[in-house]
């Protein structure tokens, strides 16, 4: 299934972490880490009254993220209806990475807002347009990215190219006005974050995109309103991961 393909290339992935360069940057000792991951699941729904699995679910691949070091960025996409306790649990998850000014990105007001194609809004073009998602200044400690609103793309490019931000940790983008940005440079997403908040149902979103697509993201997938056998599934991922950032 597409759930057990995810947690097959997550474990792939800490099998990398784990015998990297980096390996030398120890995530949290055990005890150190479950208080800190009760702490991030308490902060994240506290008076949200949203169900305590993917609440626990998004805190486990939050901590993650911020603990385990990785060559590539931790995509997770929050799934529920609109206008509700979701959107607030979505600016806390971008929040809680601790960079100041994560980027946040509105897919309705930003991406259409013109008729180029919401890849090239994003990475920027030379000489033209800086990227929506392309950082000002100096990189941040830890590339944090959030992007809402993205039942309103349909184009199948979208999810290529977040798919192909995670596989490679890094993509070019563009700012005309940074001398060392203006013919492009490489944005590097080790150790970073990307949300994307869609109010689609999970089976809309497979719908959407290429299965080969869906399966590499699935594992990041966060659903409030799934109550079947799947959700108990990615329960249990979540709680693989844990045991493995906690090691």
């Amino acid at each position: 299934t597409d759930a057990l393909r995810g947690l097959r290339e997550e474990l792939e992935r800490q099998f990398e972490i784990w015998t990297s360069d980096d390996v030398v940057n120890r995530p949290l000792s055990t005890q150190t880490a479950d208080a800190s991951l009760r702490a991030l699941h308490r902060d994240l729904g506290e008076g949200l009254g949203l169900d305590e699995a993917p609440v626990f679910q998004l805190a486990s691949h939050l901590h993650a993220a911020i603990n385990a070091p990785s060559l590539r960025p931790k995509v997770i996409v929050l799934c529920g209806p609109g206008g509700s306790s979701v959107d607030s649990l979505y600016k806390r998850a971008l929040q809680a990475c601790g960079e100041d000014k994560p980027i946040d990105v509105q897919a309705g007001a930003d991406l259409l807002r013109t008729a180029e194609d919401a890849v090239q809004l994003m990475v920027g073009q030379a000489g033209y347009s800086k990227g929506l998602l392309v950082p000002i200044g100096n990189a941040p400690n830890r590339y944090v990215a959030g992007i809402s609103g993205i039942e309103h793309l349909q184009d199948v490019k979208f999810w290529a190219f977040v798919a192909q931000m995670q596989r490679d940790g890094l993509f070019r983008g563009y700012d005309p006005k940074d001398p060392a940005k203006e013919n492009g440079a490489i944005v590097d997403l080790k150790n970073g974050v990307v949300i994307l908040r869609t109010q689609r149902t999970v089976s809309q979103l497979k719908a959407q995109i290429p299965e080969a697509l869906f399966g590499q993201l699935a594992h990041g997938i966060v659903d409030f309103s799934d109550t079947s056998s799947t959700s108990a599934l990615r329960q249990l991922e979540a709680r693989v991961e844990e045991h493995i950032c906690t090691q």
